[in-house]
Parts: C-alpha cells; sequence; structure tokens
C-alpha cells in the first residue's frame, strides 16, 4: 500500500515513476520525503532536480536547513538515487553527476547544516533540569517522561520507557536495572530526584497547572500502578497495573512544544540523544583528549545501543557534529 502524500513534489509523474521502483513501503515513503524536500527549489528553477547544476545543487542543500549532518546526508543520498535512475532512464537531459562530486559527500555536507539549529535540537543537562522546574513544567509527573530517556531509558516504540518498574528504581543509591533487570545504571542524583517525586505524586494538575478560569475541573487523581510513568487520569483507566501507551507520550510531548510552548525540538529520540552527548563529553572531560572508538562504544553500551560498528559510527557522528557545530 502506498501512503505517500503526493501533493508538493515537481515533475509529480516522474517521481511516481522512481517511487514506484522501490519496494519497500518505509523506504518509499522516506526517499519521497526527500524528493519532495528538493520541489521548493525544483519549482522556483522551474526544472528537475537531475538537471541541476553545481551551484543549483548547493543552494538546494542549503535551502534544506537540515539540523543534523546524518538528515543532510539521507535526503542527498536519496537524491542521488534518484539521479542515477533519471541518468540510466533517459528521463533527463543532463549527464552530468555534479552529485557525485566531493561536496556532497561525507563531512563535506556539514557545510550545509544549521549549526543553529542543531545547537537547538540537542539540550545540556543543565537545560533539561531548568525544563523541569515548576515554572516551566507543573507535574512531576510529566518532568519524568523527560528524565528517562535523557538517562538513556527509551527503547523501541518507547518500550523500555513504558515497562520501567518502580522496583527497578534505587533511589538511595541513583541506581536503576534496566535491560530486563540484569544490568545497573548510574544516573545523576538531580535526576533520581525527579522520579522519586514522580513516584509518589497523587495529584495531576491539568493544563500544565494553569487551566482557564472558566474550567470546571483544575485537578485530577493520577492511576497509581506499579510503573514509573503513569496516567493523569484515574477515572478513565479500568486496569489498575495499565501500561502506558505510547499515543499517550507522544501526546504530552505535542502539548509541550505546542501547547505549553516549551521548546520547539523536544521528543523522547532527541532527549535519548542529548543524554548520550552529555555522556560523551563527561569522557571527553575526564580524558582531556579526542574520544576514540573505545570510548563511543562504552557509551553505547550505557545507553543500551548496539555496539556493532554502524551503530556505534552513526552516535559518534551525532557527537563529533555537535562538537563542530558549537565550536
Amino acid at each position: 500500500m502506498n501512503t505517500i502524500r503526493y501533493n508538493g513534489f515537481y515533475n509529480l509523474p516522474q517521481k511516481q515513476e522512481y517511487l514506484n521502483t522501490i519496494e519497500n513501503e518505509r523506504s518509499r515513503r522516506t526517499y519521497g520525503y526527500s524528493l519532495k524536500a528538493a520541489g521548493m527549489m525544483e519549482s522556483f528553477l522551474n526544472k528537475d532536480v537531475s538537471e541541476f547544476t553545481f551551484d543549483e545543487l548547493k543552494k538546494m542543500c542549503y535551502g534544506f536547513s537540515a539540523s543534523s549532518l546524518g538528515s543532510i546526508e539521507t535526503k542527498v543520498s536519496h537524491i542521488r538515487e534518484y539521479i542515477y535512475w533519471a541518468i540510466r532512464n533517459g528521463r533527463t537531459t543532463s549527464n552530468n553527476l555534479y552529485i557525485d562530486m566531493p561536496d556532497f559527500r561525507g563531512n563535506k555536507l556539514f557545510q550545509f547544516v544549521d549549526r543553529h539549529a542543531m545547537q537547538n535540537k540537542y539540550i545540556t543537562r543543565e537545560e533539561l533540569y531548568e525544563l523541569c522546574d515548576n515554572k516551566v513544567i507543573h507535574n512531576e509527573r510529566d518532568k519524568v517522561f523527560l528524565i528517562l530517556p535523557y538517562e538513556g531509558i527509551l527503547g523501541e516504540d518507547y518500550k523500555d520507557m513504558r515497562l520501567l518498574e518502580k522496583s527497578q528504581i534505587k533511589v538511595e543509591e541513583n541506581k536503576i536495572l534496566v535491560n530486563g533487570k540484569r544490568k545497573e545504571i548510574i544516573i545523576d542524583p538531580r535526576s533520581m530526584e525527579y522520579i522519586n517525586l514522580a513516584m509518589h505524586q497523587v495529584t495531576y494538575y491539568i493544563s500544565n497547572g494553569n487551566p482557564h478560569k472558566s474550567a470546571k475541573l483544575k485537578e485530577r487523581e493520577i492511576l497509581k500502578t506499579k510503573y514509573v510513568l503513569e496516567y493523569a487520569d484515574a477515572n478513565r483507566i479500568e486496569e489498575t497495573d495499565a501500561i502506558i501507551r505510547k499515543e499517550t507520550i507522544t501526546t504530552l510531548f505535542h502539548q509541550m512544544k505546542r501547547v505549553w510552548e516549551i521548546r520547539q525540538y523536544l521528543s523522547p529520540t532527541l532527549l535519548f540523544d542529548s543524554g548520550f552527548i552529555d555522556y560523551c563529553n563527561k569522557i571527553k572531560e575526564g580524558k582531556g583528549n579526542n574520544l576514540t572508538m573505545s570510548d563511543y562504544e562504552s557509551a553505547c553500551i550505557r545507553y543500551g545501543l548496539s555496539t556493532d560498528l554502524s551503530t556505534v559510527e552513526r552516535y559518534k557522528k551525532k557527537y563529533e557534529s555537535y562538537k563542530q557545530a558549537s565550536e
């Protein structure tokens, strides 16, 4: 089933023809996003991206306002594959492979990264705790949704967050049992304080503690369960040990960004990556020199990531890109 929304594409029939050659739906959709991103420059120049000159490709890449090296690499890689296809199948009047030039590969792509966006994308530990101030986020229950991923507890579909039990929290030792309770991680004492407060919160204050004056309901009873993450309304949930849904987490982060206007870039994944960067910073501070692959592997282990080369390289690139943008 093709779920791509085709509005916003330039030269739509040709783009559809190409995308239909990609069998995997998820890959087809991802490639579609990249080609759609090129659409604004294509419309401005009134020609297909496969016919762009070297300078036009550069202007397009700057226009993406990428917030990370990985983001620009993905877009350029997808557009490169499309240009290859267009040349092979006679769908372009140009046979120039400017997209293969060094400016569009590897670390050279960093020139197209919006450094300001990258710096705002990730948050420092001090910024995390500033967000957890009562003047910003009122409920202790909500704050722990930020703390857990920052400390490396996330999982696919936020599973590690959602299934984390209170029995896995060792408050006095600042430790949490993870990975099926087989591994202990040490967290910042300030993070533990927020987790402990969240586990003991009973009353939830709606609208981030600022309900409209006409609102009939200003607080709710939290559904107390064996899990660290709990529902904010006990009256709506029948199961006393209900596991919080992924959609509940997504909705909360939407509220934080759009309704409470807390921060433009805020998601469990970005908080996880921010925590990883913070951890690498601490390793670097302790060593006093640049990190080695062994250091990155240690950071991946601490954050429950695979230590295969591709994963370590990917997170190494995240860290190095952030440090370069911060200089």
